[in-house]
């Protein structure tokens, strides 16, 4: 029996399971986020806050519907806002 793995096993490794020297990878513009609270926190002394998710929510329907408006704009049509249809209670 050998000490070395045999060429048969080696090839059922996955190539994802290697995990790099340096440990994981941080995304591309993680950086700057970081440095942006870290030093409004040390001038402002400004505490970082989340958003709620609710809070959030809201921000991406306001950006939603206003890229509607430019879209229908472009295609000349105008949008409006509807009520919404009460539902009926069952």
């Amino acid at each position: 029996m050998s000490l070395q793995a045999s060429p048969r096993i080696a090839r059922h490794v996955p190539a994802a399971a290697a995990v790099p020297a340096g440990g994981p990878e941080v995304g591309h513009g993680d950086g700057p986020k970081l440095a942006r609270i870290v030093y409004n926190l040390m001038r402002y002394g400004l505490a970082y806050a989340q958003k709620e998710e609710a809070e959030y929510a809201d921000q991406v329907r306001q950006r939603l519907e206003k890229q509607s408006h430019r879209r229908a704009k472009e295609l000349e049509y105008k949008l409006r806002k509807i009520a919404h249809p009460r539902r009926r209670p069952r």
